[in-house]
């Protein structure tokens, strides 16, 4: 409660002032006079009275004073504060960027025990408790990469709240804006509509955000930030074999400071997911800088965990990375040729270990079925390859064949009529175009079951791609001397993707990605399937990967599509590759980071303020000032008077008097 003018409380004097005339007032006492003779004699006794009496009880004079009271009371301008229902459209932004898995301020200013977008989505909660109105609708956007509408026009609040609920964070790249610019594009055709913000106000990219021409009224919920203002980070990894050393590796870990003094900095080195360190470095690293350490010696491993030692008390996503080693198992491939030195050099260029074998001179046998990985016939004829050890090795390879035809079977071949192209999407022809690319003629197929067309050159088949037998088969229509694609630049790269169609290639590990991001994988050409499997999370994170299992691979028209969402969670993730009989066919490994930018130091360009938006509106909303216990919970209030209750109490007692001093009670 609160007056608005206590300066009219002087009113309050009329109060003993009516007092004070109820005591002044004379008192007149029926007297008999039995004579006028007497009548003077009883005036004068009359006149000779006090002039003030006594105060006595009197149910007029209580009905005064409390009409004056309340009279004083009006003065005064009385009222009380209240919770503000929000009215019409209420568009909630609520921040889930990586910089909200920090600690969280509790009201006293120290660190609440939970983060800060725990303390947002009890802040959310809270306001739909107390300024959510009956009839309000509310919609929910949560930030991200692109931003998400977890409720829309929703006056459910038991939906609501769930969806609230329901909000996890976003470590990837985050997309603020976007987000404000949704809200304020679903208060377009709302007039009384208004847009609140919960967030840390640390965002990335709080200066285009602050560039928004905002048409809605905007507020925002402070969530208050209870790190410690140490703070460091692993902010690159790399890893390479010891040229000087075999069987021996290098590390060279940066290592960020990005507290407000100087600290002295260890990481360690893991491999292969051991939990003992196999090398140890430190470094002092001034506030805000970026130090380098070399650590030598490391063993051979597939996988390499540079971390902090000391874990970061502020944010915990930063503290470790991962790298992969080349993989070191070499493919080789059986080039029966008669002579091509263009497609020799390609196919090593590919990363494949060639073994040139003339049929004429050649006979395979079983050390050549297990030393080589696939074949590759260019221009061989079938009759060349009748040999039951040839029709053998055949049948258990995948085989890359270029067609010529026989000096004797010229019919089968023909002269495409133009250079029309027609490519199929396929792993083969990805990043080609075949362009100025002359094929002077073809061979003709009519018996291709295993698989399809991928590239039609002049109206005809230039390139066949399938599987066999579960095996990749590729067939060239066309002898590369007919043609000068291996003139081209585009040559090296079909040979390449074709080595890595056959599974030949040395295919590595995934690399890194960030966070929810789409990333081109090129499956086997056996799988049928696929899965991601959590090897181990970044450290803090495995809260999140119990609750965000990872999105599994999507397909289109029953094919692995090539491109794929990383799962959300930092940490470290095994791709798991199955064929139609749900054998393992490969396994790679995907290192999943957060964005850094997150974890960086704050500085005031990206201190998210929306203070223009707010003030051009003229909202009378009240904002709750920045470290008040308000803030956390938006407790946005307004103010009702009392005057007008104050009136009909005022009215109730005139009407009591009028009745009293009808019925001559009144002294």
């Amino acid at each position: 409660m609160f007056f608005q003018s206590l300066g009219s409380l002087w009113f309050a004097l009329s109060l003993p002032a009516i007092a004070l005339l109820y005591m002044l007032k004379r008192t007149y006492i029926d007297t008999p006079v039995s004579s006028h003779l007497l009548w003077n004699r009883a005036l004068k006794e009359q006149e000779a009275n006090r002039p003030w009496q006594k105060l006595r009880r009197s149910l007029l004079l209580l009905l005064q004073l409390a009409c004056a009271l309340l009279l004083v009371l009006a003065l005064m301008e009385p009222g009380w504060w209240r919770s503000a229902a929000a009215e019409g459209h209420v568009v909630l932004v609520v921040d889930r960027s990586a910089s909200m898995t920090g600690p969280a301020a509790g009201k006293n200013g120290e660190p609440s025990g939970g983060t800060k977008l725990e303390a947002a989505k009890s802040a959310v909660l809270q306001w739909l408790d107390e300024q959510k109105g009956d009839g309000t609708a509310v919609s929910i956007i949560a930030t991200g990469g692109e931003p998400r509408i977890a409720a829309l026009r929703e006056r459910d609040s038991s939906k609501l709240k769930e969806a609230v609920r329901s909000l996890q964070p976003a470590f990837g790249e985050n997309d603020g804006t976007a987000a404000v610019s949704l809200a304020d594009a679903l208060l377009r055709e709302d007039k009384e509509g208004s847009v609140i913000v919960v967030t840390d106000r640390d965002w990335t990219d709080a200066a285009s955000a602050e560039q928004l021409k905002l048409q809605s009224p905007v507020t925002l919920m402070d969530i208050a930030d209870g790190g410690p203002a140490e703070g460091a980070a692993v902010a690159a990894f790399g890893v390479k074999r010891d040229p000087a050393k075999p069987k021996t590796h290098t590390a060279v870990v940066t290592l960020r400071n990005d507290g407000k003094k100087p600290a002295l900095l260890q990481t360690d080195i893991y491999t292969d997911g051991n939990k003992s360190p196999v090398g140890t470095a430190s470094v002092r690293v001034q506030p805000g800088e970026w130090e380098s350490v070399t650590i030598t010696d490391l063993p051979e491993a597939s996988v390499y965990k540079a971390q902090l030692t000391k874990p970061d008390e502020r944010y915990t996503a930063d503290d470790a990375l991962y790298r992969f080693t080349a993989s070191s198992a070499q493919k080789h491939a059986l080039l029966v040729t008669k002579g091509n030195l263009f497609l020799d050099k390609a196919l090593q260029l590919a990363g494949i270990s060639t073994v040139i074998a003339d049929p004429a001179s050649f006979e395979p046998g079983e050390k050549t079925a297990q030393s080589v990985d696939w074949i590759v016939l260019d221009g061989i004829q079938s009759e060349e390859l009748q040999s039951k050890a040839w029709q053998d090795l055949l049948a258990a390879k995948p085989v890359w064949r270029f067609e010529s035809a026989a000096d004797g079977d010229r019919s089968r071949s023909t002269a495409p009529k133009n250079g029309t192209v027609q490519i199929a999407d396929h792993p083969v022809t990805k990043y080609l175009s075949f362009e100025d690319i002359h094929i002077s003629r073809l061979v003709q197929q009519s018996n291709i079951t295993w698989g399809k067309a991928v590239v039609t050159y002049g109206g005809v088949p230039a390139v066949y791609a399938g599987q066999e037998g579960g095996k990749p088969m590729l067939l060239f229509t066309f002898d590369l001397h007919d043609s000068d694609l291996p003139l081209r630049p585009e040559f090296p790269v079909l040979v390449m993707q074709a080595a890595d169609w056959m599974g030949g290639s040395a295919k590595s590990q995934l690399g890194e990605a960030l966070s929810g991001s789409p990333k081109d994988i090129d499956f086997s050409p056996n799988t049928a399937s696929a899965s991601w499997m959590l090897v181990e999370s970044a450290p803090g994170m495995a809260r999140y990967a119990d609750t965000m299992k990872p999105n599994q691979p999507e397909a289109s028209g029953g094919v692995l599509a090539s491109n794929q969402t990383v799962p959300d969670v930092p940490g470290l993730y095994r791709l798991k590759e199955l064929d139609a009989q749900g054998e393992v066919v490969a396994e790679r490994l995907l290192a999943v980071t957060a964005d850094t930018r997150e974890f960086a130091s704050t500085g005031e360009s990206r201190l998210l303020t929306l203070k223009q938006a707010a003030a051009a509106d003229g909202s009378s909303t009240k904002q709750p000032p920045d470290g008040s216990p308000a803030a956390s919970g938006m407790d946005v209030q307004s103010a009702d008077s009392l005057i007008r209750w104050i009136a009909l109490l005022l009215l109730a007692v005139i009407a009591l008097e009028w009745g009293v001093y009808r019925r001559g009670r009144a002294i």
